[in-house]
């Protein structure tokens, strides 16, 4: 009897796990373990994020290094992470499942197997994310994971590179000396943002710190999976080369002008600049007029932060608490005491409606159309999309009296 059941058992292992498992990592055509055949292109993936802690820092990296990337999720980290996967999202990465809670397929019957998957898809249609992309956690396959994963419509992606960066022995010489050694075009690398060994995602954050270049110089372009396997359209050299030069632009103006800033939050949504007004006699209310020389603050939003990368309910709650910041500098600020009207131009009209500025058309068609055309350049080159159509900008003003008079209320 104890013969039956080991054989049993020994089969249930052998047909269930062990040939499903190196059929899918090793043969199966369905299963894509990297890019198709490019001279140049290569995906950064990260796994088991999102995480508070090294994900935002690993978003900064890639920023600042122009680097996109595709992350597979674990879906009730990124559940409990919404902003944060938000962020992933606006800063022009792709994202991935990867299961619902990380466990490996070797545990799940077929029952849970479908149920994992099915709660993980739902999630992700619930914070309004792409379901294109999966991949199993460790890369462990049952004989019903990539029949279901199939069903949901799930394109399932391995890699073909790994540093071990999660393991307690790997240090940031030996991750790198691993990708310097592999990475080739082509390449799926497989690295991770969270879990491992104690502080091996923030080891991995510095071996990119090198690494990144070193494969720049040798014409080496990093892609999202779907850039890399044909799913989106990259955009042309010359539409990129305009959005960087619009980017340097925007950074000169930031750069060599004196700026009030309302916090020290690295979200800072607003930037103040204080100067007399130029114009001819304007009524912005009833009971306000602005005059040639009366003082006026002028509301700059912060391009690197919006729409890069906060949901409107972070830049709402912002935008509150800087006007709130700016009502009380004005009162207590030497520089900002003579303040007689606040003024924006922008596309994010709507935010300041709500918050009590008069909203105006520009006038002039050749500088309205002028003006409009530089805020949607700007819009563009940020998100480094073109296809979310044109917008208006507008001319908002409200008084120094009727901003305290909002803040009070």
């Amino acid at each position: 009897m104890m013969l039956i059941m080991m054989f049993i058992l020994g089969s249930v292992v052998l047909l269930y796990f062990l040939l499903p498992n190196l059929y899918a990592r090793h043969c199966s055509p369905r299963v894509i373990r990297k890019l198709p055949d490019s001279p140049t292109q290569i995906a950064l993936t990260f796994d088991d994020g999102p995480d508070p802690l090294y994900t935002p820092r690993l978003l900064d990296l890639l920023r600042a290094m122009e680097v996109k990337a595709s992350f597979f999720l674990v879906a009730e980290r990124a559940w409990h992470n919404p902003d944060l996967v938000r962020r992933i999202v606006y800063d022009g990465h792709d994202v991935g499942l990867h299961s619902l809670s990380h466990r490996p397929a070797w545990l799940f019957s077929p029952r849970q197997t479908w149920l994992d998957l099915a709660r993980s898809v739902m999630i992700f249609k619930e914070l309004d994310l792409p379901v294109v992309f999966y991949r199993p956690p460790w890369g462990l396959f049952n004989l019903c994971t990539q029949l279901f994963s199939s069903r949901q419509g799930l394109k399932t992606i391995l890699w073909n590179v790994e540093a071990h960066d999660w393991s307690r022995q790997a240090s940031v010489e030996s991750i790198s000396a691993a990708l310097a050694g592999k990475v080739k075009a082509a390449a799926v690398i497989l690295l991770h943002d969270s879990g491992g060994a104690p502080e091996a995602p923030g080891r991995t954050l510095q071996a990119l710190q090198e690494i990144i270049p070193q494969f720049k110089q040798k014409g080496l372009e990093f892609v999202t999976l779907s850039q890399g396997l044909g799913l989106e359209k990259t955009p042309s050299g010359g539409k990129m080369l305009i959005g960087k030069l619009i980017k340097s632009m925007d950074r000169r103006l930031v750069n060599h002008t004196e700026w009030k800033v309302l916090n020290s939050s690295p979200d800072r949504l607003l930037r103040v600049d204080v100067y007399p007004y130029r114009g001819t006699s304007l009524a912005i209310s009833p009971q306000v007029s602005l005059k040639r020389g009366d003082m006026m603050a002028e509301l700059h939003i912060n391009n690197q932060v919006v729409p890069a990368h906060l949901p409107p309910r972070k830049i709402l709650v912002l935008l509150r608490r800087e006007l709130d910041a700016l009502a009380a500098s004005v009162q207590t600020e030497e520089s900002l005491r003579q303040v007689k009207v606040v003024y924006a131009l922008t596309l994010f009209h709507p935010w300041l409606l709500r918050e009590g500025f008069t909203v105006r058309p520009i006038e002039g068609r050749i500088r309205r159309w002028a003006l409009s055309g530089w805020e949607n350049l700007l819009r563009q080159s940020y998100t480094g999309k073109d296809t979310a159509g044109w917008r208006e900008a507008q001319e908002c003003w409200i008084s120094r009296e009727k901003l305290m008079q909002r803040t009070a209320g």
